[in-house]
This record gives C-alpha cells, structure tokens and sequence, in this order.
C-alpha cells in the first residue's frame, strides 16, 4: 500500500530545476529579461541533465514522451523552414523549449517514481508560486494595492494576461490536487493567494480553471455531500465578490457579464469585441483548414489567409491553429497521446486511483484551454500536463515490474519456486 500522506521529500537537483524552469518562464520570458530568462533555464536544464546522467544514464530519454515531443517539435521545424507562410519562424525559441520539455519530462518521471509522489511535486510549485506571486507584487504593485486603478495584472510576466492566466492555472491546480490528495491545510496559505492573482488577471478561462481546482479537491474528498455543501458556499461567495465588489467587477465580473451578453443575447453586460472576435476567428479558421485538410496551409497559415481578421496574427485556438498549420496529419500527433495516455491511465484506476485522477483531470484541463490559448508554439509550462501523464504512465510500469520483481526474490528466498 502506498503511503500518500508521506510529506518528507529530499529535495533534489531535479525540484531545484523544477523551481527554475516555472519561474523563468511564467516571470522572465519578456523583453528586457530574455538574458534572465535564458541564464535562469540553462542553469536549469544543466543540473536536471547532469543528475540523470548520472543517476540513470540514458535510459529515460528513450522513453515515448521524448518520441512524442520529437516528433512533434520535428513537424514544427519542417513546417516553419520549408513551408513558413507569413511572417518569421523562431527556431532557436522552438529549440530551447524542446530542451526544457525533454528537462520536464525528466523531473516529472523522477517525482512519479515517489511514494509520496503528490508532496515532491507541490512543493517545487509552492516555491515557485510563492516566488512569483512576491515578483509580481514588486513590479505591479501600483495597480494591485491603489483601490482606484481597477487593472487587470499580470502584463510585467511573460506573454500576455492572457497567457498569464492559463500557466498560474496549470500551477493552482496542481496545489488543488496537493491538498486533494495530502489534505495539508497549510496549502492554502499559498493556493488562496495564487488563485486571486489568477483571478485579477482578467482572462475569463481562470475562471473555468478556479472551478476545475475546487472539482480536484473535491473529488478526493471521502464525505462527498458535505464537501458538496461546502464547495457551493465558497463558489456562491467568490460569485458575489466577482459581480458585487467594484474591485473584481471591473477586472474580471464584467469581462463575464459581456461574454455571456454577447455569446447568448441575455444579461446585463454589454458588447464584447474580444469574444466576438474569438468566435468569429475559430469561425473562419476551420473554414481555412479546409482549404489543405490533410497536411495543412503551413506554418502561420491563419495569418497569411485570413480575411475578416487581418490584425491577428493567430486564431486564439490551439485546435484551429493545429488543423490550419498541420491539417488533420499534424492535429492527430499532437492529441493522439492525450487519447492514449488517457485510457491507458483510465486502466490503472483501480490499484493506482488518485495517479489515474490526476493525470486525466490534469490532461481535461489542458484541452480546455486549448479553446482559448495557442498551446503548441507557447513556452513549456504549456506542455505539462500531457509531459506529466506520459510520466505517470512509464512510472507506474516501473513499480509494477518493481513489484514483480521483489515478489518473485521474496518467494525464491523463502524457497517457494
């Protein structure tokens, strides 16, 4: 039986590098810091390589996730050399992020191979969150703390609010599952904080993810009717503080109030440009998808095509950016393994249940957002979650044949053949 509550980790090169990587690219991918940024991953990715080296050689980069994301960032390359429609392609960016994902890969296979697997992955997210929160209140604190400046934050971090948003979302829902799984109610002190600062960005999907990180805690829960009862009075809380405090309103409730106005007739908001847009971008795209279904337009082929919607130079949709790039060839290496990986998770439900909840809830999060975000040319934190499942599943393989194995010597050592 494993032991979850288990809350002593050893922190090694591996979580170090974790903390590296998260924080350089939530915080430091941004003009003026790129020379931050670059040194903080270096430093990263060398003391996450060397440890393995050294401790397991080659073998984990052999492994089908590596398979994957080779294949994957081989087709980005193809595509943005020999078939780059507008504009540039960065090769050296797309280089740089294969490295770290390949990194993340091998810390995630490190942390699943624990025992107490769900503490050695929080707590590099803690510190990285901790980190960040602190980093962001430095250089934002004019429009956090002055009542009257009602701005969204998160613009001083890497990319857009938007972007922001989604990775702090993948982050708070690994603190979710943290408390989920370990029931440490010490993790609030930072998950509290990391959701608000989630929230304040303004990007509307936070808001799905806040919902989905409430469903992770509560599906680990053992009296499910009482924390049914209580995950509707928080809900029912935050909703009155979305839409009654002026604060939140203007940063976030109304954003809500516009997209439903917008999308349905109905409610009190007004027009909104941003969804209207975004409806109509997904629109177009999956009619210029048709144009080359199977191998697609080329690199940034939205962008080059597009009529309706000429400023943009992408279609705000993981889905239509994939089948208007790649065509349906390129969109299925990208999510054939979410598939597979899900049902191969889905099998070990019954032995390995809370890593079997998380990898699939972490895999639904990740295709949530891909309606709203471009994940497949973003940074790494992008790719965490389909990175982590394929490193539940080889670890769980691991300790399945570790199992067999020690039973076998145990029964070969008490002369039972």
């Amino acid at each position: 039986m494993l032991n979850y509550t288990d809350t002593n980790i050893k922190l090694l090169p591996y979580h170090v590098g974790l903390v590296l990587l998260v924080v350089a690219n939530v915080a430091f991918h941004v003009e003026g810091s790129l020379g931050i940024y670059f040194s903080i991953c270096v430093i990263a990715m060398s003391m996450i390589t060397f440890t393995e080296l050294y401790r397991h050689g080659f073998h984990r980069y052999k492994e089908p996730c590596t398979l994957y994301l080779t294949v994957l960032y081989g087709m980005y390359t193809l595509y943005g050399v020999l078939f780059l429609r507008k504009g540039t392609y960065n090769l050296d960016f797309m280089l740089f992020t294969y490295a770290q994902d390949v990194c993340l890969y091998i810390v995630m296979r490190h942390i699943f191979m624990q025992r107490n697997w769900a503490t050695s992955l929080s707590v590099p997210f803690i510190i990285s969150s901790i980190v960040i929160i602190t980093y962001l209140l430095i250089k934002e604190h004019d429009m956090v703390f002055v009542a009257q400046a009602h701005q969204r934050i998160g613009g001083s971090l890497s990319g857009n609010v938007n972007t922001v948003g989604s990775s702090l979302g993948i982050m708070s829902f690994v603190l979710a599952t943290y408390y989920g799984v370990v029931k440490k109610k010490e993790v609030f002190y930072v998950l509290i904080p990391l959701l608000v600062v989630m929230l304040l960005t303004g990007s509307k999907k936070t808001v799905f993810v806040a919902v989905l990180d409430i469903m992770a805690i509560y599906i680990y829960e053992k009296n499910k009717v009482s924390s049914f009862v209580k995950i509707c009075i928080v809900g029912a809380f935050f909703i009155w503080i979305a839409m009654e405090s002026s604060y939140f309103y203007d940063i976030l409730g109304k954003r809500i109030d516009d997209m439903l106005t917008t999308m349905t007739g109905l409610g009190r908001g007004a027009y909104s440009h941003s969804t209207d847009a975004r409806e109509g971008m997904i629109a177009e795209a999956f009619h210029l998808f048709l144009d080359y279904p199977l191998f697609g337009g080329g690199m940034n082929y939205f962008w080059y095509a597009t009529v309706k919607y000429p400023m943009y130079t992408y279609s705000h949709c993981n889905y239509t950016e994939l089948l208007c790039n790649y065509g349906i060839i390129g969109f299925l290496i990208f999510y054939i393994p979410y598939l597979t990986n899900s049902v191969s998770l889905w099998r070990t439900k019954d032995k390995y249940w809370k890593e079997h909840v998380f990898g699939i809830t972490w895999l639904f999060l990740s295709l949530a957002l891909g309606w709203a975000t471009v994940q497949f040319s973003d940074r790494c934190i992008s790719y965490i979650p389909i990175i982590a499942s394929y490193a539940i599943i080889e670890s769980l393989k691991a300790k399945r044949l570790q199992q067999v194995i020690e039973s076998h010597w145990h029964n070969y050592a008490r002369g039972e053949r």
